[in-house]
């Protein structure tokens, strides 16, 4: 038993010796060999039974010809996989910005919700800083403003975002080989949709009346009364939406989300102008119009978290002024 222990051994170290002496002999070749052979569909696939760990910091390359995958194919890439593309779910948003000639600037709260797929409501309040005084001077007031919106889905149709995902291999328990990112592709599914929407706008825009020496020409000779009721202004129009998202635990790196909003509205006269003839700050005629309009838009703006970009700008009728909206909701 000995002798033939000692004649393997003397064997395997006859055989190393003489590879060594080969002049042909490439070790670099004999590891890329040992390496493709332990390789295989039992070696590739590692379910998850354990711990999950990431060792590098860059993902591998994906390849652009591989196919996207979506639905049950890529839940079995990520288990643990929430997608939404219609109704999008209720959210509350905080908004920190301007909203001429309501604020000059603000913060706020937003409500957007679905009943069912057919209705959005929306609701958003604001209270801030505004200009105030009359023609012998200014200074600052408390502004505020208010909205409120119920709109009808008209047209939708299904859509979907091809994008790319980073995963992380999982490996057996007790492996000590570290795992390694992938890169697939994943097509999510989406919804464009067509909303006809009617609301109102409601703030107070800082006016004075002059009271006493009216007849005079200059304005700074004159009295005046600050006039700064709440005017609420109906408006109707069309809202465009397109929503996609997706959220898993387990692959944090798969959350995505797309929300992106554009509107138009027509806008009315408001109910609550008294009809007092007011004066600009400035001490000029307040001008009216039958009809204003106002439109935006609303984008994400996502990194590890999601912010999104609010952009309005219109044109109230009464008192004929311009409006703008630029803020950013969290």
């Amino acid at each position: 038993m000995l002798a033939c222990l000692g004649l393997v051994v003397c064997r395997a170290r006859a055989g190393a010796q003489s590879r060594a002496e080969d002049p042909n002999y490439d070790p670099d070749a004999e590891a890329r060999a040992h390496a493709q052979n332990s390789s295989g569909p039992h070696a590739a696939v590692r379910e998850e039974i354990g711990e999950t760990r990431e060792t590098s910091n860059e993902p591998a390359e994906g390849d652009a010809d591989e196919p996207y995958l979506e639905g049950d194919a890529l839940r079995l890439q990520v288990n643990d996989l929430v997608l939404h593309s219609w109704p999008p779910p209720p959210v509350v948003t905080f908004v920190l910005g301007a909203y001429y000639p309501f604020q000059l600037l603000g913060l706020g709260i937003g409500v957007t919700g679905y009943a069912g797929e057919l209705v959005r409501l929306s609701g958003f309040a604001s209270a801030g800083m505004n200009i105030a005084g009359d023609p012998r001077g200014s200074d600052l007031a408390f502004g505020g403003v208010m909205e409120a919106s119920v709109g009808f889905r008209v047209l939708a149709g299904d859509g979907h975002i091809g994008t790319n995902v980073v995963g992380f291999q999982r490996l057996k328990r007790g492996e000590d080989q570290p795992a390694t990112h992938h890169l697939f592709n994943a097509r999510l599914p989406a919804t464009h949709a067509l909303l006809l929407e009617v609301g109102v706008l409601a703030g107070g825009i800082p006016r004075v009346r002059c009271t006493e020496n009216c007849e005079q020409d200059d304005a700074t000779l004159k009295s005046y009364a600050a006039v700064n009721p709440l005017l609420v202004y109906p408006e109707a129009g069309l809202r465009y939406v397109f929503f996609s998202s997706a959220r898993s635990r387990k692959q944090p790196n798969m959350n995505r989300r797309w929300d992106v909003e554009v509107f138009f509205h027509a806008v009315l006269r408001p109910l609550g102008d008294t009809g007092i003839r007011a004066l600009t700050l400035s001490g000029d005629r307040i001008q009216k119009s039958a009809l204003g309009a106002r439109g935006g838009f609303a984008v994400p703006l996502c990194g590890y978290h999601c912010m999104t970009l609010n952009v309005m700008a219109g044109y109230l009728p009464a008192p004929d002024t311009a409006t703008f909206t630029v803020g950013a909701e969290y």
